[in-house]
């Protein structure tokens, strides 16, 4: 009796063991709940429109005689005060000096890697690296070439700390110890400046100079109409003996003027603030405030101008760019 039972508890286990195995498979081969990655997307609604930069603007004017050699970077701040250009006797002179420029520039970058030492963040930097290079590819093919300037700089500086993250700057006090020669030599040489020319006021030094700059005034913003836009001509900045060398730009407000058509401009309202999206690496997104809505005669267009704080050099040098109006944005 004792056997027959344990026969029969055996056969139960077996049954229950293969209900289970089965049970299992068929779980495997079929699932009635189909799964899907989510992705999160962010959306707006907007509306786009072609900027037109309205900025306090400073012409930079130069009548004296002799070889030109800037001393900043188109792009780059200046304070007021600041030489932007010396002038000498002759080409070679001119030669050394901005060469003398670039051996001091490279010196500092140099120096403060030595100084850094090998702390950097090899991950972190490597992520600078690419978003850098993106940036500047995206400048180049934009022909934005104020702000290549700018990122190739900064390109170069941070290859330089991924060579010092990963310890190969055994040659870096090398390098120095050779600048340092050229620069002393570069000095003995006799670099004294005939002249220069000095800014009034503080702001971004922008080489070009487009005949806007006395057309598109920020007291002008009032009477900026849609018909006074498609009239605009550049003006000749050339003034007497002196010719433009280029501009300061002044990073205090600023704003974008936009023609859009009637129902376009009747979503916006003045003084209300909203987002502007960019082609630009430096200000992808600017924060703005509706300054004005100036009507044209016929009301079927309109002039919409955003108030901005925010400047960079690569806005500095743009006088019209796309951009897009976000009304809503959605996650």
């Amino acid at each position: 009796m004792k056997k027959s039972y344990a026969n029969i508890l055996k056969a139960v286990l077996a049954i229950f063991i293969v209900s289970y195995l089965l049970m299992q498979i068929y779980n495997s081969l079929y699932n009635p709940f189909t799964t899907e990655t989510a992705t999160h997307y962010s959306t707006f609604d907007g509306v786009q429109l072609t900027g037109l930069s309205i900025r306090s603007e400073t012409v930079l004017s130069n009548s004296a005689q002799g070889v030109q050699s800037f001393s900043v970077e188109s792009g780059r701040r200046v304070a007021k005060d600041a030489v932007v250009v010396n002038l000498y006797n002759d080409t070679a002179t001119a030669a050394n000096a901005a060469r003398l420029r670039e051996v001091e520039e490279q010196l500092n970058t140099l120096k403060s890697l030595q100084t850094a030492g090998t702390s950097a963040d090899l991950v972190t930097v490597e992520t600078q690296i690419t978003d850098a290079y993106t940036a500047l590819l995206d400048s180049a093919s934009g022909h934005r070439f104020v702000s290549v300037s700018t990122l190739s700089d900064k390109l170069l500086t941070l290859l330089n700390r991924r060579v010092v993250a990963v310890g190969q700057s055994a040659d870096l006090a090398g390098r120095i110890a050779s600048l340092e020669s050229e620069k002393a030599s570069l000095e003995a040489s006799g670099l004294r400046a005939s002249g220069s020319v000095v800014t009034d006021t503080s702001g971004y030094f922008i080489l070009e100079v487009d005949g806007y700059e006395s057309l598109l005034t920020p007291e002008g913003i009032d009477r900026l109409t849609p018909e006074g836009i498609a009239n605009l001509a550049p003006v000749e900045e050339t003034t007497g003996t002196e010719s433009p060398i280029g501009k300061i730009v002044g990073d205090y407000a600023w704003y974008i003027a936009c023609v859009a058509t009637t129902e376009e401009a009747a979503k916006f309202t003045e003084g209300s603030a909203l987002t502007l999206r960019t082609e630009l690496s430096s200000m992808p997104e600017l924060p703005v405030t509706v300054e004005r809505i100036n009507k044209s005669a016929d009301g079927k267009q309109a002039v919409v101008i955003f108030r901005c704080k925010y400047m960079s050099g690569e806005l500095a040098a743009i006088r019209t760019q796309p951009v897009t109006a976000v009304l809503n944005a959605y996650d």
